[in-house]
């Protein structure tokens, strides 16, 4: 006979399910890391290569492709979380704000990158993270705000990378550019498909009329007339005088 699951059993179940994705997603650059590494391949130069035809080919393929293990273990982390957070949150368009973000980040580094070939899955990173944190502004709802201030005070630092900086020498910042750029348009576009604030039982039971009549605190109220008749009646006044009572000491014969 099967028993029935309990509650924490179902909820790690639709956890594992909602990290899914965000795990597929990032296993399969480690995978084709591993396996550049282990047969000795040489795959970067199917990154974007800028202002080429040949070159366009790194939209699809650069994000799978890292220069060495520290470069894929601080994209791999952020990548995982951010995805994550952003499908468990955003369920209904997190597919089209990934696919943007991978799409636009790649064409706009393709446009402005230097003459290098760019690899790596940091502007999808880019994308994500200015995604959660512009949603988190601009939404009611308190699930993705506090996902926007999670990702802005773990992931805030991300930003530096954006510029030409000195020590940003070796590192694609038109790729972190593009992509935080991609980020912050789509959650603008998409706004009206973002969660909504949610409505509780008693925001939605309609809201009693108060006579006028009953409405005393209004500058122009008037009182009935039933309330003049009342004011007008004369006061009567009662006005209670104590005396004490002198007990009088009776002696037995």
């Amino acid at each position: 006979m099967l028993k029935p699951m309990r509650n924490k059993e179902v909820s790690y179940i639709t956890l594992f399910k909602d990290a899914l994705p965000a795990l597929l997603i990032t296993a399969l650059p480690i995978l084709v890391f591993a396996i550049e590494n282990i047969g000795g391949f040489k795959w970067y130069m199917y990154g974007i290569e800028p202002r080429t035809i040949k070159g366009l080919r790194g939209v699809l393929f650069s994000p799978f492709l890292h220069g060495d293990l520290k470069h894929i273990a601080s994209n791999s982390i952020p990548l995982f979380v951010l995805t994550w957070l952003i499908r468990l949150h955003f369920k209904e368009i997190w597919k089209l704000v990934f696919a943007f973000i991978w799409l636009a980040s790649g064409v706009w580094t393709w446009i402005m990158g230097g003459g290098h070939y760019v690899i790596g899955s940091s502007g999808i990173v880019y994308g994500l993270a200015s995604f959660a944190i512009t949603a988190g502004f601009i939404s009611k709802n308190r699930q993705a705000q506090g996902i926007g201030l999670f990702t802005l005070f773990f992931y805030g630092s991300l930003m530096w990378g954006i510029f030409p900086l000195e020590f940003n020498i070796g590192i694609s910042w038109q790729g972190h550019l593009s992509g935080f750029i991609a980020g912050i348009l789509v959650a603008l576009v998409l706004q009206p498909g973002m969660p909504e604030k949610p409505k509780y039982s008693w925001e939605n039971e309609p809201e009693e009329e108060i006579p006028y009549e009953d409405q005393y605190w209004r500058l122009d109220y008037k009182p009935k007339e039933e309330d003049d008749a009342v004011l007008n009646e004369p006061i009567i006044r009662v006005n209670y005088i104590l005396k004490e009572e002198k007990n009088e000491d009776k002696t037995a014969n």
